[in-house]
């Protein structure tokens, strides 16, 4: 009837959000740092290896991301080594709206704790999203916001997509390192992270 009486208009379908998956239409790319046994790994005090608990948080944060909607990409999904030049191939070649790498820090004092998140430079978006992230992570794991800085790191370099380097607490701080040890505390990391993500596209969950 409409294309009866109204000749020439074109009618198009309007698409309602879905509040329970608001990142539909989104897609991330994930990538769990390090990996195998040709990359130096951080280890902390009672033997956490950064790897493994990368690993842990990635997949939570697969996990959550696809209940929410995204379409979710990983660099890897088990202990191997996957050289940096085939994880930013991958990206520039899937294009995903950002690339978010997982890391643990580590310094010889084992005084240093909190969590930091790098962007490469000139990256508004990827600052904002960063700017959203740590303040999740940092409430709900109740430790030190380090802040949002800028890096010259390979893949913020060379993935052509907006891209953060996420280091989520310090292994070598023994505090953090226990932190890490516990499920609970690497669910709660994906969580902050899917939340950031989020509320950096409009909404509150």
């Amino acid at each position: 009837i409409l294309k009866y009486y109204y000749t020439g208009v074109n009618l198009k379908k309007i698409e309602i959000n879905d509040m329970k998956q608001p990142l539909k239409g989104k897609a991330i790319m994930i990538d769990a740092a390090h990996g195998g046994d040709k990359v130096k790994d951080n280890v902390g005090f009672s033997g956490l290896r950064e790897k493994d608990v990368n690993l842990d948080i990635s997949c939570y944060l697969e996990e959550r991301l696809q209940q929410l909607g995204a379409t979710v990409y990983m660099t890897r999904r088990k202990e191997e080594h996957i050289p940096v030049t085939q994880r930013a191939a991958a990206a520039n070649k899937l294009l995903p709206h950002f690339f978010i790498s997982i890391h643990q820090n580590h310094f010889k004092h084992p005084s240093m704790s909190g969590t930091e998140i790098y962007y490469y430079r000139g990256d508004k978006e990827a600052k904002r999203l960063a700017e959203e992230i740590i303040k999740e992570i940092t409430e709900k794991l109740h430790i030190i916001n380090r802040g949002v800085r800028t890096a010259e790191f390979f893949l913020l370099r060379d993935v052509k997509v907006s891209a953060l380097h996420i280091e989520v607490g310090y292994i070598s701080n023994p505090e953090e390192e226990k932190l890490l040890m516990q499920e609970d505390t690497k669910r709660k990391v994906a969580l902050g992270i899917a939340n950031g993500i989020t509320k950096y596209y409009g909404y509150s969950l």
